[in-house]
């Protein structure tokens, strides 16, 4: 997967996230904090969203690497800005590569829309 796809899959995962949980997140919650070590969102909090090498390569290298994260150029400038290099970051392997992207990601979410729509939405139910 590129990084704009890590990005767009880790936006489905939190918005999916907020709405079974809505009920216990508090709006003003800083949601990158929240989301940070949730599993289904990032894998950071066992440090593998796939539970799978396998699986994580191949969301790392993308369809038969015509879609590497790794050549990616916009992945390899964020890492840059965290002082990392892509050769540091494949040294600790594809799960550790996978849930760096998807941390990444968070950063690129507005949260503040996402939340809007889900108490929206609750708000019409009600």
């Amino acid at each position: 997967m590129l990084f704009r796809d890590y990005i767009r899959e880790t936006e489905e995962n939190a918005r999916e996230w907020i709405e079974e949980n809505r009920d216990h997140i508090d709006r003003d919650a800083d949601m990158i904090d929240e989301l940070w070590t949730v599993d289904g969102v990032t894998g950071n909090g066992s440090g593998s969203y796939t539970f799978n090498a396998a699986e994580a390569w191949e969301n790392v290298t993308g369809a038969g690497w015509t879609e590497c994260l790794l050549f990616d150029d916009d992945f390899t400038a964020e890492l840059e800005d965290m002082g990392m290099t892509t050769g540091e970051l494949f040294a600790r392997g594809p799960e550790s590569i996978d849930v760096t992207a998807r941390i990444m990601a968070l950063y690129h979410i507005d949260f503040e829309a996402i939340l809007e729509e889900v108490f929206e939405a609750c708000e019409e139910v009600q």
